[in-house]
């Protein structure tokens, strides 16, 4: 797996009926990779790329959501696109 911090505050992202989903997604989604949070806390700042590919390609992985404010910080928002290239494993047909 292959990790990504997110740092500038504590990350919100929410779906269209205002429940807390994960910030992000892998396009296309029928590679065999997801994405989930490092820890239990739905708050977490840590991000994991995870699974096992089925097939060679090309995943767009893009993290994006909104950063709280505190105090001494003020609310904002991220957006960040990855790319992760998957070969074909050696010997396969």
């Amino acid at each position: 797996y292959n990790q990504i911090n997110i740092f500038g505050g504590i990350v919100l992202s929410y779906d269209i009926y205002g429940k807390q989903v994960i910030a992000g997604d892998i396009h296309p989604d029928n590679l065999g990779l997801h994405l989930q949070y490092c820890g239990d806390d739905e708050f977490n700042n840590c991000i994991q790329i995870r699974g096992i590919p089925t097939k060679a390609g090309i995943a767009k992985v893009r993290i994006h959501g909104g950063l709280g404010g505190g105090m001494l910080s003020k609310s904002g928002e991220f957006d960040k696109t990855y790319t992760v290239t998957i070969k074909d494993s050696e010997g396969s047909s």
